[in-house]
């Protein structure tokens, strides 16, 4: 009887453990793993971004845990998973030079989209090389993200992998401001300041418009009344430039700026600061460019441009259509002086708006000139040898830009010259239904004229 009991006793506590109910869902955890785009080179360091134009050559995919992995853990790991933004391009092999890639916003030279990653047993990280090309487009189009996403091979389980975001960074989605004139001289009473922005690439992709914000402050010169300048036309000193969509320039905006004449003789030309600010696809993008004020007080150098068969008429703008013109710099004494000035001249200097080369907008037949002054004889300008600045008309209707001109010479200041290049596609020209581009033949019926307006020939670039 009592070893019936105690096997009724065993067999019910048998019973029971093997009835027992598995753990709650929430007790079963599984262990994340991160993924990161990294650099090889150092301590390799998280690489977050990407420039357009920037192959990264000493990248990899890394996945990693927060504590090391009792077993080794292979990650297949793919490349432009659900989500990413960017588009992807291809990659070919071009010998003696490697591969070259087009046709879209990124690529993997060697085609391999999906990689294998493995945590050796016993680590907390692993990491397979990956080279990443950042395909040059130049389009306006904002960052985009190349996102990496993946899942444990080999039906492991116990295990999560999370995803990372690589951000593609526009190299034509940099900003910058065009301001006209670039100097005022104290003293001068109030004068117009014309501003502009553009993006740097040929044409955009954005399908909203961009609203740069503009903010005008001392820079060197200091904002006041009885200070060194004031400004009117604007909004607690700030403005809008809207660029449009798909556009990669705003329309100008002009406010007028007075500076004040202290009587003070200042050896250097005072600045005032214009700084931008926008959002493009979510990244926020900035430019700033200045307005020197030139000391009545000093001697300053005012350069010009005039044509070589009219020395005595200044001008201030060719047409994209006039093709190739010869010019030359003039360089004007602000008050009298003695002694020899030589004015070193840079032509297409660093804040032109206009893109040189043949395929751009001009080309000089050379880069550099100097203008001499010899006002201990009486002279009070001077002028270049000739050069020859070459306009192209590229039919695309855009915002007019400015080829700058800066010089540099002792003893005084030298005030830049900028040339405006018109654009002939943003002319208007009337026509007729019946003489349909024949300027000026309007057709007749009825007794009623009946005049169409339209744009130069060419596509729409700018606004």
């Amino acid at each position: 009887m009592g070893r019936v009991l105690r096997l009724g006793l065993v067999l019910g506590l048998a019973g029971g453990l093997l009835s027992a109910a598995p753990p709650p869902a929430s007790a079963q955890t599984t262990t994340p793993i991160s993924l990161s785009y990294v650099s090889t080179l150092g301590f390799g360091p998280t690489i977050s971004s990407v420039r357009e134009g920037v192959t990264q050559l000493f990248g990899a995919v890394r996945a990693s845990t927060a504590s090391a992995v009792p077993a080794a853990v292979t990650v297949q790991v793919t490349l432009g998973a659900s989500g990413t933004t960017a588009t992807k391009g291809s990659c070919n092999v071009v010998a003696f030079l490697g591969f070259s890639c087009s046709g879209g916003d990124w690529g993997v030279p060697n085609g391999e989209y999906t990689v294998d990653v493995t945590i050796p047993k016993n680590s907390k990280s692993g990491q397979t090389t990956v080279q990443i090309v950042a395909i040059d487009d130049t389009v306006t189009e904002g960052p985009e993200i190349i996102r990496l996403s993946g899942s444990v091979r080999f039906n492991l389980t116990g295990y999560s992998v999370g995803t990372f975001d690589l951000t593609v960074d526009d190299e034509d989605d940099d900003l910058t401001l065009s301001v006209d004139p670039g100097f005022v001289v104290e003293g001068a009473g109030a004068r117009p300041v014309t501003v502009s922005a553009r993006f740097g690439g040929a044409t955009s992709d954005l399908s909203t418009a961009t609203e740069v914000t503009v903010t005008v402050a001392g820079g060197t010169a200091t904002l006041g009344a009885a200070a060194d300048f004031t400004v009117s036309g604007l909004t607690n000193n700030r403005f809008t430039l809207s660029i449009p969509a798909r556009s990669v320039s705003s329309r100008t905006f002009s406010f007028t700026m007075t500076a004040r004449d202290d009587n003070t003789v200042e050896s250097t030309a005072e600045t005032v600061s214009l700084s931008a600010a926008a959002t493009v696809g979510g990244g926020a993008v900035s430019a700033s460019e200045s307005v020197r004020i030139y000391d009545a007080d000093a001697g300053v150098i005012f350069l010009s441009l005039v044509k070589s068969s009219d020395t005595a008429t200044e001008i201030s703008e060719v047409g994209e259509d006039d093709g190739a013109q010869t010019l030359r710099v003039k360089a004007t004494l602000g008050a009298s002086d003695s002694g020899v000035f030589t004015v070193n001249v840079v032509m297409g200097a660093t804040g032109s708006t206009a893109v040189r080369g043949a395929t751009g907008d001009y080309t000089l037949s050379r880069l550099t000139t100097s203008v001499t002054i010899n006002a201990g004889a009486g002279e009070t300008e001077g002028l270049s040898s000739p050069f020859t600045l070459t306009t192209y008309s590229d039919r695309v209707t855009e915002e007019h830009v400015r080829v700058l001109f800066t010089g540099t010479t002792t003893r005084a200041l030298v005030a830049a010259a900028g040339l405006q290049i018109t654009d002939a596609d943003r002319t208007i020209r009337l026509t007729g239904p019946a003489h349909r581009g024949q300027e000026g033949s309007p057709a007749s019926i009825a007794g009623q004229t009946l005049i169409g307006a339209e744009l130069g020939s060419g596509s729409t670039r700018g606004n």
